[in-house]
């Protein structure tokens, strides 16, 4: 019997449920599926709320390996002692590595011969985005992780990252020069992954939450995180309110709309709800234009945000911001969304509804190229390097 090429896939942290499904599991899964290798997730998660996350990774792939980090990012290398005891267990000579402190360990392991082959997948700038962000109340961490992700960047033996803005961003900042780098944006996760919704079923779902055909719906969906410009959003949405009647807001997002400026004489034309994740794309998908607006800063300038492939997925044309990764220029491309810049929101004024022929269109466009299928070169690589 012929014996599978076993991989590791080494997370730390605690990542929203959605993105690590999508960016981790799903990808692990269809490269199980696709090429046949072995591959376990390993995740190092904090000991707050330890059980609740582990029930939650395990139910999404199987085949993964829950362990409590030792308190404090400060200690992290003190993880390699349970690495030390598990990874004849658990490990393989191949891991691929997401975030710059999993790397690191991926380093040094690979220094005492546990590992042979390490890829590091930067899904961000982690030292731009804990600077810029504030993610992290540690200086020394704050400090001590630009050292860190430049270890990832030139020591590990191969690279995958989300952007070509990545690697411009790697050049300048860390001096790399391997130009070897696999890029696979953030592709939808499976519940995206299906046509549009009947136009039947769409009028009726617009009714069920209190909109008529003539409304033109603008929707957030997604966290309230520093790196999301929350603010910019609010201002965006209180200025387009004032321009046009039949404008209306959803919010897929915890938020109090009592707090939000564009609240104040609109009370009537925003709507908020909190769904499951498996919920969301048949709400998005009643809605005309998805909102994707941030603050210029290098986190977002090398980003590859799910948000926007899920908000195409689902039909809806993006209200996106200049130099959001190489998104900003797909919408202009393909037609799929419009560039808004900070004072010269007006020419939104005459936006009409999407037409279903339109939603049909956007669907077709992402699948065809934010699914793990239209990475299939890029994503067999990693387990044949």
């Amino acid at each position: 019997m012929r014996t599978k090429k076993k991989v590791t896939y080494l997370t730390f942290g605690n990542q929203d449920a959605g993105v690590f499904s999508s960016y981790v599991t799903d990808v692990c899964a269809y490269m199980g599926d696709k090429f046949d290798p072995d591959i376990r997730v390993i995740s190092f998660i904090s000991v707050r709320g330890y059980f609740k996350v582990r029930k939650k990774r395990k139910a999404l792939y199987a085949n993964t390996a829950i362990l409590p980090m030792f308190p404090k990012l400060k200690y992290w290398k003190w993880n390699l002692i349970t690495l030390w005891f598990l990874w004849p267990f658990i490990g393989s000579k191949k891991v691929i590595a997401l975030s710059p402190i999993a790397a690191n360990l991926g380093l040094k392991m690979r220094q005492r011969g546990w590992v042979n082959t390490l890829i590091y997948d930067a899904e961000g700038a982690t030292s731009a985005e804990w600077r810029e962000y504030d993610v992290v109340q540690d200086s020394y961490m704050t400090h001590q992780i630009h050292t860190l992700e430049e270890m990832a960047v030139n020591k590990s033996d191969h690279r995958k990252t989300v952007s070509s803005k990545m690697r411009n961003y790697w050049k300048r900042e860390f001096g790399y020069t391997a130009n070897d780098e696999i890029i696979v944006p953030c592709t939808l996760n499976s519940v995206f992954i299906k046509d549009m919704e009947r136009a039947e079923g769409l009028k009726q779902l617009r009714l069920d939450w209190g909109y008529t055909e003539e409304d033109v719906i603008f929707v957030y969906a997604g966290s309230t995180a520093q790196w999301q410009s929350f603010d910019l959003v609010d201002e965006t949405f209180t200025k387009l309110l004032a321009l046009n009647p039949t404008y209306k807001v959803l919010f897929l997002a915890k938020v109090n709309l009592e707090d939000l400026q564009c609240y104040t004489g609109n009370e009537g034309r925003l709507k908020k709800g909190w769904l499951d994740f498996e919920k969301v794309p048949q709400v998005l998908s009643m809605c005309d234009y998805g909102i994707l607006l941030r603050r210029p800063s290098v986190t977002n300038e090398v980003a590859a945000p799910t948000k926007f492939a899920e908000y195409v997925s689902c039909g809806l044309k993006v209200l996106i911001s200049p130099g959001i990764g190489d998104y900003s220029e797909f919408a202009v491309d393909y037609d799929c969304g419009f560039l808004v810049e900070t004072g010269d929101e007006t020419f939104l004024q005459s936006l009409s509804g999407t037409t279903y022929q339109t939603k049909k269109r956007l669907n077709h466009l992402a699948i065809r190229n934010f699914t793990n299928d239209n990475f299939e070169k890029e994503l067999s690589k990693l387990t044949t390097i």
